[in-house]
């Protein structure tokens, strides 16, 4: 309970601090002038803290949505007692399922009678959807909270008779509950933990290879416009833009492992694997690189601080790298970081054709499983790393480039 109250609270510590940023900026109040007036109402931390709460709106939406689309399912209840229970008496079924789900806060048990007498047996509600939301809300807060980490069905042996218990509790920022099919009993942050590392691991090289191929063959594309290397680079593109992207991830399968004679089964305990992802990954990412690099550079071409810069006898090499480049960049700059913060998502084909246990299969994995603890899980996972990837690009895009308002007068 105290932790409830506790992450309850932040929350409206949370709108408070919203609140009373809004009131400043329209000089409702404080409307003297000091340090914290002139830092709320700067126009750069002003934009922040709103694309911070427009952020945390859009992921409270997508986890308010999501849960209750999976919970209109009539089979919703159902699914999480398939299969395991068929080892039950059949008059012990019903009970043990509804004990699973008020351990997972789907249910929760009443009387109708004296508990103490022998002859009472309990009974089972389902909890209010609106107060599973909110417990929801408060499981994904991040905060230290106990968590369980590992169900599993105890029997006594002396009565015969059985219970959830908790095996493995851990502290922990999120709880997103724990796998009812997947792995069953398994909590989700656990197996998030496990997978979301190795789809960095291989994601991140991907993109460095892919900034480092992708940005010199945009640069020289641009710089001998319509010659030999921009009809080549822009071949290049058209063609893997043509092919279905699992066309193309396969025809690389085979060339590795025909030609190359590459190893292209994923084994962490040997660097070599990583190279047929990280260089399919980024062979066809350059494309989309190099296409943006040439196209913002062309259209600095014709901007009046280059003609001024040739008329003063720049040399053209200097102006392509110093002047233009610079300012070409910036708008690639948000793509960038939301590249780096997605490699933690991973990808779906190229960890199954490579077969790399990352988080990019796992989604897949728990729907046609029917778990949908886990989808919930997996949903708040890539809403939260979305928003966020985006967050952060914005802002920092705002900063690096001086040229962006943000304000509507200016």
């Amino acid at each position: 309970m105290g932790t409830m109250i506790l992450g309850y609270t932040i929350i409206a510590l949370i709108v408070c601090l919203v609140v009373f940023v809004v009131l400043v900026n329209h000089n409702i109040i404080m409307k003297s002038d000091n340090w914290v007036r002139r830092f709320i109402t700067n126009p750069l931390t002003y934009y922040s803290l709103k694309r911070i709460g427009s952020s945390l709106i859009s992921i409270m939406l997508a986890v308010a949505i999501t849960f209750v689309l999976l919970r209109s399912n009539k089979n919703f209840h159902a699914v999480f007692c398939t299969g395991w229970l068929d080892k039950f008496p059949n008059d012990a079924k019903d009970y043990t399922c509804n004990v699973y789900l008020s351990n997972l806060g789907l249910k929760e048990m009443y009387y109708n009678c004296d508990p103490t007498s022998e002859s009472c047996e309990a009974s089972f509600r389902d909890v209010p959807m609106i107060v599973q939301l909110l417990k929801y809300y408060y499981n994904i807060l991040p905060f230290p909270k106990e968590v369980c980490m590992q169900l599993s069905y105890e029997v006594d042996e002396a009565t015969n008779v059985g219970e959830w218990v908790c095996a493995n509790k851990e502290w922990t920022l999120f709880d997103l509950g724990v796998s009812s099919a997947y792995r069953k009993g398994v909590a989700i942050t656990k197996i998030v933990a496990q997978t979301m590392p190795v789809s960095f691991r291989w994601g991140i090289w991907a993109i460095l290879l892919d900034t480092m191929l992708g940005y010199p063959l945009g640069i020289f594309m641009a710089k001998y416009k319509d010659r030999f290397i921009d009809k080549l680079g822009k071949a290049y593109i058209i063609v893997l833009d043509s092919i279905p992207g699992l066309v193309y991830y396969y025809v690389l399968l085979v060339f590795f492992s025909t030609v190359l004679h590459w190893k292209t089964i994923y084994n962490p305990d040997d660097p070599m694997t990583l190279l047929p992802p990280v260089l399919t990954t980024a062979f066809a990412g350059m494309t989309g690189t190099a296409y943006w690099v040439r196209r913002y550079m062309l259209n600095e071409f014709s901007s009046d601080y280059v003609k001024f810069a040739r008329a003063k006898g720049l040399s053209e090499n200097r102006i392509l790298f110093i002047h233009i480049l610079r300012n070409a960049i910036v708008p690639l700059s948000r793509s960038f970081v939301t590249s780096i913060i997605a490699c933690l998502i991973g990808s779906f084909f190229i960890e199954n054709i490579y077969n790399i246990g990352g988080f990019g299969g796992i989604l897949i994995s728990a729907l046609n499983a029917e778990d949908y603890t886990m989808v919930q899980g997996l949903v708040v996972i890539t809403a939260i790393i979305s928003v966020v990837s985006y967050l952060i690009s914005d802002i920092s895009m705002a900063i690096a480039d001086p040229r962006i308002s943000f304000t509507a007068d200016e």
